[in-house]
């Protein structure tokens, strides 16, 4: 199917961003790593006067931690940055297991973490895991800016709290406690290319009680926050 018109835009700023969605309210599409809105477009499922691209934004692409804060994820930082990051690796490894589970290495390359719990699918490959460190979004919008806890954020299937002027500019995560450990474990067809049949992650703080948040691609739309006793 061809795609329809559209008007494309780059702004360079967030607040400049979040000043173009408020002109068209429901008219626009945030446009970032751009895997699911082109699809979406081709298919017919979106069809926005006006893209309204981050890519030019500089402060979006940046990835870095803290041992105060923890891990910033920039809105425009791919799943393939965070996988190959030596400072996720080191310090969340069930971060990584997410994103080398999501799809193939081409689309890895070109997505983004917050595109991938934007979206909001049930069979989201990023958002177990991210739940289980209860991590955080931060959300601007032309009234300022908020955060919303991930466990917050999804209201049902393809459905989150953002509006139509808002815009995720990051996903921040807690430092990891001490002698804590994370994992996640995706279950499907293919690895590349299928969803998963089910995903699972979990974040184990003191080693005693371990926050699981499964989501089951075929029956749940939302993550159902379990916690198991060890």
């Amino acid at each position: 199917m061809r795609m329809p018109a559209f008007d494309f835009v780059e702004p360079q700023t967030v607040e400049e961003a979040c000043a173009l969605l408020a002109e068209d309210p429901g008219g626009n599409e945030v446009f970032a790593g751009g895997t699911d809105v082109v699809v979406n477009l081709r298919i017919g499922v979106s069809r926005p006067r006006r893209l309204v691209s981050l890519q030019r934004i500089d402060e979006l692409h940046d990835i870095g931690y803290s041992d105060e804060t923890g891990l910033l994820i920039g809105a425009m930082v791919t799943i393939n940055q965070v996988a190959r990051n030596e400072l996720v690796i080191e310090r969340y490894p069930g971060i990584v297991d997410g994103a080398r589970c999501v799809a193939a290495e081409q689309v890895r390359n070109q997505a983004t973490v917050a595109g991938n719990l934007c979206h909001a699918v049930p069979s989201a490959d990023m958002a177990p895991i991210l739940l289980a460190h209860a991590a955080t979004l931060r959300i601007a919008s032309p009234d300022g800016e908020r955060a919303v806890p991930i466990r917050e954020f999804f209201t049902g299937p393809r459905a989150t709290v953002l509006g139509p002027t808002d815009v995720v500019t990051a996903v921040e995560v807690l430092p990891p406690a001490a002698g804590s450990g994370d994992a996640n474990q995706r279950q499907g067809g293919r690895v590349s290319l299928s969803l998963p049949i089910a995903s699972a992650g979990s974040s184990n703080p003191k080693c005693t009680r371990v926050p699981t948040s499964p989501v089951n691609a075929g029956h749940s739309s939302r993550a159902l926050p379990q916690t198991v006793t060890t």
